[in-house]
């Protein structure tokens, strides 16, 4: 199958069995663990992404969802609405304010 509008930036290691579908930006120096799902997402620079998480948005107005620069997503989370910069999203929904950002 064809993938329609995705890129991946600079130094991004993307683990095994990671799919990424359409409509899709990853930035540069990110980390995806095996087994991540994402879909209609853009993923700034400096992210790092447990296994088995899914990122896909479910914006009412078909938006992309945004995992902000800097921020951490926990193993096997599901993300569904935006992470802002610099946070830990963790996998009971929770998001925690790194220090020093």
């Amino acid at each position: 199958l064809p993938i329609y509008n995705v890129t991946i930036g600079d130094y991004s290691v993307l683990d095994y069995q990671t799919r990424i579908t359409a409509h899709t930006h990853i930035g540069k120096n990110c980390i995806i663990g095996g087994g991540t799902l994402t879909a209609h997402s853009v993923i700034k620079d400096n992210v790092r992404i447990g296994v088995n998480c899914t990122i896909i948005a479910t914006k009412k107005d078909f938006s992309s969802l945004t995992i902000g620069e800097g921020s951490i997503i926990h193993i096997a989370s599901v993300v569904t609405d935006d992470v802002p910069a610099g946070y830990i999203y963790t996998r009971h929904e929770k998001m925690l304010r790194r220090m020093g950002k």
